[in-house]
């Protein structure tokens, strides 16, 4: 296997990983999905595939929106509520 090939799989698994956490609010999958962005531009470079370069490139900014968005939502919450930001789960309440 060559390290372009381990790189894939790790872009894949971090992928999904980070829309997991995502879904359960955690706003650390945001940063999980860039990450992996960032690895499958790499990966987009080193096969000249310009596509998912672009892809990802797009990919960025959409994480970053919506980090932004959540952060938003999230705080307003907390102050809507009066609840401390210990747990994701009080938000939901």
């Amino acid at each position: 296997m060559t390290l372009w090939n381990a790189l894939d799989w790790v872009a894949t698994i971090l992928s999904l990983y980070s829309i997991w956490l995502i879904t359960d609010l955690k706003k650390t999958g945001f940063l999980v999905g860039v990450t992996s962005s960032i690895i499958w531009i790499a990966i987009g470079i080193n096969s000249n595939l310009i596509g998912l370069l672009v892809l990802n490139f797009v990919i960025i900014v959409i994480y970053i929106k919506g980090y932004f968005t959540w952060r938003k939502k999230y705080c307003k919450n907390i102050e809507v509520n009066n609840i401390s930001p210990v747990t994701d789960t009080q938000v939901l309440k």
